[in-house]
């Protein structure tokens, strides 16, 4: 296929404007890579995990959900209202801007981040402090790996009771 000449201008054309191939599972993608951000590392995996432990705390999964028949046609919008409804426009702005892009958004939306406590059944504060470094928006904030898995939740010898309770369905998933 590189023979073919369209498919040589299309990857050249990917090289000029550094456009990065999406890869991932929706509702695990952060947004440096929604956004195509051309220097990913390893935070897209700490984001990823970060969304599974906000599934065991919150006991839901998915956490982000979208309707794969979905009549949004722009993957990066589609993909940006569940975390406007988690953390709020103001910052799903905020890192669209870092990132070079403009973000309009109604105005009707929440501006401010959800309390873990309202989301979670599970309350821990020493989850809570991890879950908001492991899901920062910014990638060059975020908590690395080596330091997460030496957060003090994992010192926690607690032992935290959890009903068995059936899943609800994730943020923005249509239920019925």
């Amino acid at each position: 296929m590189r023979d073919n000449p369209d498919v040589a201008k299309i990857v050249n054309l990917q090289k000029t404007m550094k456009i990065k191939n999406r890869t991932g599972t929706k509702g695990y993608m952060p947004p440096e890579a929604l956004f195509n951000f051309p220097n990913q590392s390893g935070a897209v995996d700490v984001w990823a995990c970060g969304v599974i432990f906000l599934s065991f705390l919150a006991q839901r999964h998915p956490v982000f959900s979208l309707n794969n028949s979905s009549k949004v046609k722009n993957f990066t919008i589609s993909n940006l209202i569940p975390l406007v409804c988690l953390f709020g426009s103001n910052a799903v702005k905020e890192i669209a801007f870092k990132y070079g892009y403009g973000c309009l958004i109604p105005d009707e939306m929440q501006k401010e981040k959800i309390p873990w406590t309202e989301i979670c059944k599970i309350h821990d504060s020493n989850a809570f402090d991890l879950l908001d470094k492991m899901l920062e928006l910014d990638h060059t904030k975020r908590i690395s790996a080596k330091d997460a898995l030496n957060h003090p939740f994992f010192n926690d010898t607690e032992t935290v009771n959890v009903q068995n309770q059936q899943l609800t369905p994730g943020i923005g998933a249509e239920t019925g």
